[in-house]
């Protein structure tokens, strides 16, 4: 038995392209876009950020209080790329501003007393 898989227009306009092609372009995009933000915290010597992929589930970035493991949060981009949100689906800002978004972040986690003695 074959299945025929349906075919969709690319979202550039580009041609024709697979639901499944254009899903993995899409995961792809997300991690870049959650690898920047990471890349942006670096800058922070409070927190700790690494990209978590799950077969099956959107990608993340967890972001973790390096001195307080209990403060932390799961920074995800919206499923129309344009904002990183929190984990409840707030946005946070735009995702042509990683800066402002590891601003935002940092705020929020690197709560003044939780630095090691």
């Amino acid at each position: 038995m074959t299945f025929d898989v349906p075919r969709s227009t690319d979202v550039a306009g580009g041609g024709e392209t697979a639901p499944a092609e254009r899903a993995l372009r899409l995961v792809g995009t997300e991690i870049r876009a959650l690898m920047i933000l990471a890349a942006a915290l670096q800058d922070s010597d409070q927190l700790a950020a690494k990209v978590i992929r799950v077969p099956g589930r959107r990608p993340h970035l967890q972001v973790v209080n390096r001195n307080c493991n209990q403060i932390n949060e799961d920074v995800r981009v919206s499923v129309d790329l344009t904002f990183y949100e929190w984990s409840w689906g707030e946005p946070i800002v735009v995702t042509n501003q990683p800066e402002s978004a590891a601003a935002a972040i940092v705020k929020v986690l690197a709560a003044e007393g939780t630095s090691s003695p």
